[in-house]
């Protein structure tokens, strides 16, 4: 699914089933844009890295722009989303959802309502009280 638009009051977001956002990723590897790696990774026959998605495009304007939480042109610099990771390239404005990001596993995990904590010894996040 290649960028879908819909419009809540003033604020054009850019979302698939995957994701609520503001902007497109730019795949590094094929230089299309995606709402997502999922997305993108649905249409083609090759896989998007995450971690080297080095730019985006703004739903509102349409800027082409470096990986950054806000549009990097002056004359729009909305917020792409509520949560936001460099390491990731994480956009999400579902802040329900309690994202966070451990170092460890390299990934953002969706939090909810649980505690987590990295298990060194599993290699992953386990939610707290089950440890």
């Amino acid at each position: 699914m290649q960028s879908t638009q819909s419009t809540q009051s003033t604020t054009q977001y850019t979302q698939c089933e995957h994701y609520v956002r503001r902007c497109r990723l730019v795949a590094p590897c094929c230089r299309k844009t995606y709402v997502c790696r999922h997305c993108h990774n649905d249409a083609e026959t090759h896989e998007m890295n995450r971690h080297e998605v080095k730019e985006v495009v703004c739903a509102m304007c349409e800027h082409r722009q470096p990986v950054s939480q806000t549009c990097s042109n002056e004359e729009c610099g909305i917020e792409f989303a509520a949560y936001f990771c460099a390491v990731c390239n994480l956009f999400d404005d579902r802040i329900e959802r309690n994202y966070y990001h451990c170092d460890k596993c390299g990934i953002c995990r969706v939090k909810g309502d649980n505690d987590y904590m990295h298990c060194d010894t599993c290699g992953t996040c386990v939610a707290s009280r089950e440890h």
